[in-house]
């Protein structure tokens, strides 16, 4: 059976600096495990105060250790990209960011490397725009718009017929009943992604 959660979506503003985050956890995430370890910690602390103007700031074992009091929630030593996340959005609070979770997207519940989470929010999103009946399900009248947005977002105008939709399907529904989930989606991605030789790792940890 598919597992299936949701992901919580802000306003733009608060979108814009996450994308900042995502992408300093990737940097930072140098074996590609989806955490951070004590010296992945550093690096990422350092580029912090860089990016504040701070450009020789010498990150001492005391400072990594005080980070991951804040941050590592469940205590293991490490910071996964969601521990991340939640204390950016803390932190973006603090400083008079409105972070009300906007909308919930579905997603699937598997959990891949802070890279391919990248990638698989812009799916998500689009996944979410075109569903709009909300079911979580994509029917063949919602399959042409996800089609046409994905060549507008390549810089193409192109208009699905009713056989690119089919032929779509029949490449993404793989239960084969007509509909395509979020879970069938991603893996559709995934699949693209993994063909264009982008890396892809999947966690089983939370």
């Amino acid at each position: 059976m598919e597992q299936i959660t949701t992901q919580n979506v802000y306003a733009p503003d608060v979108e814009a600096k996450l994308d900042v985050a995502r992408k300093l956890f990737v940097q930072y995430d140098t074996n590609k495990n989806g955490t951070l370890d004590p010296s992945e910690v550093a690096g990422l602390i350092k580029t912090t105060f860089e990016n504040m103007g701070v450009k020789d700031y010498n990150v001492s074992a005391d400072d990594v250790k005080l980070f991951l009091k804040s941050v590592d929630v469940d205590n293991n030593g490490l910071v996964s990209y969601s521990e991340y996340e939640d204390y950016v959005i803390s932190c973006l609070k603090k400083v008079g960011f409105d972070c009300e979770v906007k909308e919930k997207v579905k997603r699937s519940a598997k959990k891949r490397d802070a890279a391919t989470e990248m990638k698989l929010d812009v799916a998500r999103r689009l996944f979410a725009k075109y569903d709009t009946d909300k079911s979580g399900q994509l029917e063949e009248k919602e399959v042409y718009g996800v089609i046409s947005e994905t060549y507008k977002q390549m810089g193409m105008d192109y208009k699905p017929s009713e056989a690119d939709v089919k032929l779509w399907i029949s490449m993404t529904d793989t239960d084969k009943n007509g509909t395509v989930s979020i879970v069938e989606y991603e893996d559709f991605v995934i699949a693209g992604l993994q063909k264009a030789g982008f890396i892809v790792k999947e966690f089983t940890q939370a």
